[in-house]
């Protein structure tokens, strides 16, 4: 089989572009524990307020209520605070990594054959086996590669970044070599 060779020139807006889908990615993997440990939160309030309906008030020192309600403060509101500060910082360094990468005029080379994925840079050159990688997926016309052993290394193709024949090319080399997955 032959070689597909695509060589990507940085460019700043199709970067960061990339990056709005890792966080997306990234994101969703983990909304499904928010909303059950949220959900699980708004059943026990739940069943807090029915017993403080239905049962006599004065057995439940005030103390408890401060304790209930800065519980449930704690436990449903910082999270979320955490997760839009985490998003700001992830943001703010993609922005600095971007302009660092500007000035230098990167250009990456993706080398992908039956066998692996060479990726080299002028900072880095890898080689990865198709073994080390989990079925890729599509989201959002981007084709996702996920590395099962390296936690963080995510390759994401933008359709935009390649021309239609490459993108299909690809897309049956990685079928081949890898399989399709469900995705998020």
């Amino acid at each position: 089989m032959q070689d597909i060779v695509i060589n990507l020139p940085f460019d700043r807006d199709s970067y960061l572009e990339r990056q709005k889908i890792k966080w997306q990615i990234d994101f969703k993997k983990n909304y499904s524990n928010y909303i059950f440990f949220h959900g699980t939160i708004s059943i026990i309030l739940f069943l807090f307020l029915i017993t403080l309906v239905l049962g006599d008030i004065k057995y439940y020192p005030p103390s408890f209520f401060g304790i209930a309600l800065f519980l449930i403060f704690y436990n449903i509101l910082i999270p979320w605070i955490s997760i839009y500060k985490n998003k700001l910082k992830f943001f703010k360094a993609a922005e600095l990594l971007a302009i660092a990468q500007k000035k230098t005029g990167n250009v990456t080379v993706l080398t992908l054959n039956g066998q692996s994925i060479s990726f080299e840079d002028a900072q880095r050159s890898t080689k990865m086996q198709w073994t080390l990688f989990q079925p890729f997926y599509i989201f959002k016309d981007a084709i996702i590669l996920t590395s099962s052993s390296i936690v963080g290394n995510t390759i994401i193709i933008q359709k935009s970044q390649i021309d239609e024949a490459t993108y299909i090319q690809l897309i049956n080399l990685l079928t081949k070599t890898i399989g399709s997955g469900n995705g998020i």
